[in-house]
């Protein structure tokens, strides 16, 4: 099916007709039907790559281009007399085509390419933020919510940010600091969350709680600056230890002084590294730490760390492993949107595309009045606690009792619950469950997006130029690879006698060259590789031998057998075409590369015509070809008698001589 899908699309794509509305110029006529000019420049521009390859194209290109158009369009009606719009294996397959298509087309353009583009500008700024958590873990939400709001109202009213975290955030890990996380970046936050802090000016406080799975949190922006992907950083690191391995700070602080006084007085940073730095395994290569990312060092490092140039360096740094000295010497800028499009993908996937596709599916229901039968839900929990997704529901009494009951409904077509089971059997996420409200509902969920989905593709035609052209150039393709079966491919007859009588017509394309079946022995060492040859000469046996002795073990397990090759593929080979008569043995031979050979002769045969049998596939699929030339010449013979077209190659001379766009 994929090569066949293939085919349609090279048939289609050679020939992408335009929609203009132009039609001054006439490039050539077939019976009743006209070629534009416009048309045929859209159709050439698109075939060699665009405007710019197709304006210093030759005459002689225009013209042959023009007569394949012209065979294309007399084809396209040629399947419109036959009636292939109403063929029902046609429209199935062009449907169910159209649906897998557009799927993927609605989500992109709809989903994932807005939602990359968001990514991508959002990323280019880094924040910092603050956040108190009120938990949902121990209370209510109604509680939480309004415990959140209460807080709102006090930093509004003055209250301090910092200290409301302290006494109030859930959140362990950042209450001591007033609720600082640190710095982020959109694509490693919840998407609640990114969209909250994202959305606040520096200083500005959530106007709402924002709520996530963990409960509702209450933002305040501290920070906005532009996003470094990863620096280069080298540092100098003063650990004194004391009599038990601990930190000395102190005797540590008057070594990095010491260090530092020494750069202040214009000394080397990368010789004072190796020479005094603490941290040996940066130390050798001057302090050099390779690139990093944010949040991947201690915090008061990184934070050093980020907040210098190229070429800066830092003030003394305290850390837990001592004191530091930070230079950065090198930053990666901030990519492209198609260098960091595969990244992006990578981390909107993972993060934001659920959210993204959910909010897409809920407009289409918008736009489709979508209605969910909520009280045929209830009452499944209330009458059922036996029956399961699963292939036995359909003996069972709920289905006589509930399977046509409507479960949801869209633009007046209706889904039966029957509809529901028999979609969510083949989802092992589903399938051997309970029916009841915790399991139809995501059930529910998918059917209804798989629906949505459908109906959106049905009129996208109408709604969506590009579409629309994708979907009929496809169809072009379906018809004119159907021509091309009911008028060439299923027309060939590969009847063995005709495709004999073939190849005795044109045996002289069908000759092979000198070819030889050899053995060989392979020995790395001369001294054995003579000796060998010395028992072989005295009658051993050579294939005992070659299973034996040979150094390459391919050759090993074969007993020495090469097989037939052509007589100039190697010296090896050369050498067992020059031996006389099978049976023959030659050697030992030197390798160029090293290494020893002892060659038998198996069978030489000299060049000539191949045996039909060897080349019966070759012969056949040539024969094929002649005969769909033969039969395409026909078809389009009777094409051109009924159509009687006329081309107007004049016209093209000057077909590109205007600076006009052609759509790509």
């Amino acid at each position: 099916m994929q090569i066949r899908i293939l085919l349609i699309f090279v048939l289609a794509s050679l020939f992408v007709s335009s929609c203009s509305t132009q039609k001054d110029i006439v490039v050539a006529r077939y019976g009743d039907y006209v070629i534009p000019m416009d048309e045929f420049k859209d159709a050439y521009g698109k075939s060699v790559g665009g405007f710019d390859n197709a304006k210093v194209d030759s005459f002689d290109n225009y013209k042959n281009f023009l007569d394949l158009y012209v065979n294309y369009k007399m084809k396209l009606r040629d399947a419109e007399v036959r009636n292939f719009d109403n063929d029902i294996d046609l429209i199935n397959e062009y449907n169910d085509y159209k649906n897998n298509v557009g799927e993927s087309y609605l989500i992109e353009k709809n989903v994932v390419a807005p939602g990359l583009k968001k990514l991508y500008e959002l990323r280019k700024n880094e924040v910092r933020a603050s956040h108190i958590l009120i938990s949902i873990k121990n209370q209510s939400e109604d509680e939480a919510y309004n415990k959140a709001k209460s807080i709102i109202a006090e930093i509004n009213n003055g209250a301090s940010f910092d200290s409301l975290a302290n006494v109030y955030s859930d959140d362990t890990y950042t209450k001591a600091n007033g609720g600082d996380v640190f710095y982020l970046v959109a694509g490693s936050i919840l998407p609640d969350l990114e969209d909250a802090i994202y959305s606040l000016e520096v200083g500005d406080i959530s106007p709402e709680p924002v709520k996530t799975r963990f409960g509702f949190h209450i933002i305040k922006l501290t920070e906005k600056i532009k996003f470094r992907p990863t620096i280069t950083a080298s540092h100098i690191l003063a650990t004194v230890r004391d009599s038990n391995n601990a930190v000395d700070f102190e005797k540590s602080l008057d070594k990095i002084k010491d260090i530092k006084t020494k750069l202040e007085n214009g000394e080397d940073f990368g010789e004072l590294a190796k020479n005094y730095s603490d941290d040996k395994g940066s130390a050798v290569n001057g302090g050099s730490l390779g690139p990093f990312q944010r949040r991947t060092m201690v915090r008061p490092f990184d934070e050093a760390a980020f907040k210098l140039n190229i070429g800066e360096v830092s003030d003394i740094v305290k850390t837990d492993y001592g004191y530091h000295i930070i230079k950065v010497t090198d930053e990666q800028k901030y990519p492209s949107f198609n260098e960091d499009r595969e990244n992006l993908l990578k981390l909107y996937k993972q993060i934001r595309y659920p959210i993204d596709l959910s909010n897409y599916i809920n407009s289409l229901k918008d736009q489709f009045n979508y209605m969910l039968n909520t009280g045929f839900i209830d009452y499944l929990d209330e009458i059922n606690d036996t029956v399961k997704f699963d292939s036995f529901y359909f003996n069972t009494q709920l289905h006589k009792s509930v399977g046509d009951s409507t479960i949801f409904k869209y633009d007046n077509q209706k889904v039966t619950f029957d509809s529901l089971v028999s979609y969510v059997l083949s989802d092992k996420q589903f399938t051997g469950k309970l029916i009841n409200k915790s399991s139809v509902i995501p059930a529910v969920d998918k059917l209804s997006e798989k629906h949505m989905i459908i109906k959106k593709v049905s009129v996208l035609d109408d709604e969506d130029p590009e579409f629309s052209k994708l979907m009929s150039d496809y169809k072009n393709g379906l018809y004119i690879f159907k021509i091309q079966e009911e008028e060439i491919w299923n027309k060939i007859n590969l009847d063995s006698a005709r495709v004999y009588d073939y190849y005795k017509q044109n045996s002289d394309k069908y000759f092979v060259p000198d070819r030889v079946d050899y053995s060989e022995i392979f020995i790395n060492d001369s001294v054995k590789a003579f000796a060998i040859f010395k028992v072989i000469q005295s009658g051993g046996n050579f294939e005992q031998i070659a299973e034996n002795e040979n150094d390459r073990p391919a050759l090993k397990s074969k007993k020495g057998r090469v097989g037939i090759v052509n007589a100039d593929l190697n010296s090896i080979s050369k050498k067992a075409f020059e031996l006389n008569e099978p049976g023959k043995v030659y050697g030992p031979y030197e390798y160029p590369g090293g290494g020893w050979a002892i060659i038998k002769l198996n069978e030489k045969y000299p060049a000539g015509p191949k045996p039909f049998e060897e080349c019966k596939a070759e012969v056949m699929s040539d024969f094929q070809e002649v005969e769909s030339k033969r039969l395409e010449e026909e078809y389009l013979n009777k094409l051109n008698s009924l159509y009687n077209p006329i081309k107007n190659y004049d016209e093209l001379k000057n077909v590109f001589d205007r600076a006009e766009n052609i759509n790509n």
